[in-house]
This record gives structure tokens, sequence and C-alpha cells, in this order.
């Protein structure tokens, strides 16, 4: 059997139940800000199943949004990288927590 891309693999979610921001692909993540997880009871669970957390680190989306005629980056830190999961999601609560 030929396995194939999740559809929504390249797609992000907004997520109005969780506080979490996770990525499914480490290159979203800034390569210097991103530390490998050692802690093994780092889970993120959904339904009725879990994937560990790989590691975290910063998201940076460059001329994300304008202020006062100003060009901002959005920054997000603490970003759970989720190997292989099959979308992107960020936490509502985190963009509000940001000012936006």
């Amino acid at each position: 059997m030929e396995l194939r891309r999740h559809p929504l693999l390249d797609f992000i979610i907004l997520n109005n139940c969780g506080a979490i921001y996770l990525v499914n692909n480490l290159d979203f993540l800034e390569k210097d800000f991103y530390i490998k997880n050692t802690d093994y009871n780092d889970w993120v669970v959904y339904g009725s199943s879990s994937l560990p957390v790989k590691g975290r680190g910063t998201r940076i989306i460059k001329d994300f949004i304008t202020t006062n005629s100003k060009i901002r980056n959005l920054v997000f830190n603490n970003v759970a990288f989720i190997k292989d999961f099959h979308i992107t999601i960020v936490s509502e609560a985190k963009l509000y927590k940001a000012g936006i």
C-alpha cells in the first residue's frame, strides 16, 4: 500500500480549547532556540491517543501583523514539536496573550 501525505499536513488550525502551540515540522522552529526534549513525561493527548513532544522551541512568523503602521513579527516561545503530527495547531489563548 502506498503511503500518502495527510492532506492537512501543511495547514495551521486555531485551537480555542487548548493552551498549546504545536508544530509538526522542525523547520518551523528557529534552529538556535530549539531544545531537544529529555523529559519523557512531556506528551500531547488528543482524543484517546497521545504523542511524545520531541522538543520545544521558538516560532517566528515574519511580517505577520501591522500595528500603528508598523509591521511586526509574531513570536511564540515554548512551541511543542510533535514529529509527524497531522496538523500544526495555534492556541487562541496564546494569541490573546500576545495581544492579537
